[in-house]
């Protein structure tokens, strides 16, 4: 009975990390979707098309440089989540084998 009522506290609690769980995933699903799909190649420049709305051709309109936002937003969390991935590779090759030799 104990262990029932934790799953009922446990499933109430902490809204914070269901939040902070739901948005670090729309960051790694569109840094995924971003190696795919871009509108725009995320550093081409358009002077014609600066500072530009929201319209069908860019979703989110363009910046001071005729760049796309959309492309930008989507392409800005690619580098430091592939940097992450690779440090965690490096840390565990680094870091495992100092546990198991003998003290």
């Amino acid at each position: 009975m104990r262990l029932l009522m934790l799953g009922r506290k446990a499933q109430g609690a902490l809204p914070q990390l269901w939040v902070g769980g739901t948005l670090t995933a729309i960051v790694l699903i569109t840094a995924l979707v971003a190696g795919f799909w871009t509108p725009y190649p995320a550093d081409q420049q358009s002077i014609i098309d600066r500072l530009q709305g929201p319209s069908m051709a860019h979703w989110l309109g363009t910046d001071l440089y005729g760049r796309d936002i959309l492309s930008r937003i989507m392409g800005g969390p690619r580098r430091p989540c592939g940097s992450g991935w690779r440090q965690l590779g490096l840390d565990w090759r680094g870091g495992c084998p100092w546990v198991w030799l003998p003290r």
